[in-house]
């Protein structure tokens, strides 16, 4: 397998993921619209557009990626943990308790963190650093979408 298949391979899998972010992100937002009507994340409310795209787009993904991914990876892999069950849950449990605004939201993050925990996981045959930098792009443009386009 060459380099040019692989980079096609990687780009192919990311605008996959991505979509997937995108339509579970969407499903939830329906049932929140249809059903539950939660507010959005009143924490944020005073921070004027710039300050959320930047925290949003930039700075919490890099964080989110150390903490609920390389981290718990590090320490699973010093425990010898091959558990795929543990390996994948407990990071998305993580994720998904660090989104306390509404239990729908909590919900939808544990099904993103699964998804980008997979990601992570399934790029890790290329680089350890590259699986990291991939996932954190991946966060990235997903919230950059919901920012542009979801409201």
């Amino acid at each position: 397998m060459g380099i040019k298949n692989s980079i096609y391979g990687i780009g192919i899998k990311f605008f996959l993921f991505l979509s997937l972010m995108i339509s579970l992100g969407y499903f939830f937002n329906y049932l929140n619209q249809t059903f539950f009507h939660y507010s959005g994340n009143k924490s944020l409310k005073g921070m004027n557009k710039n300050e959320f795209l930047f925290l949003s787009t930039f700075v919490a993904p890099v964080i989110e990626t150390v903490v609920f991914i390389w981290l718990p990876f590090r320490v699973f892999k010093f425990w010898n943990v091959k558990n795929i069950w543990i390996l994948i849950l407990i990071p998305s449990i993580l994720f998904a308790s660090s989104h306390i605004y509404n239990p729908l939201y909590v919900t939808m993050t544990f099904f993103q963190g699964l998804l980008m925990i997979f990601y992570f996981y399934s790029n890790l045959k290329y680089n350890l650093y590259l699986g990291l930098i991939l996932v954190t792009f991946l966060h990235s443009m997903y919230n950059l979408y919901g920012f542009l386009f979801v409201r």
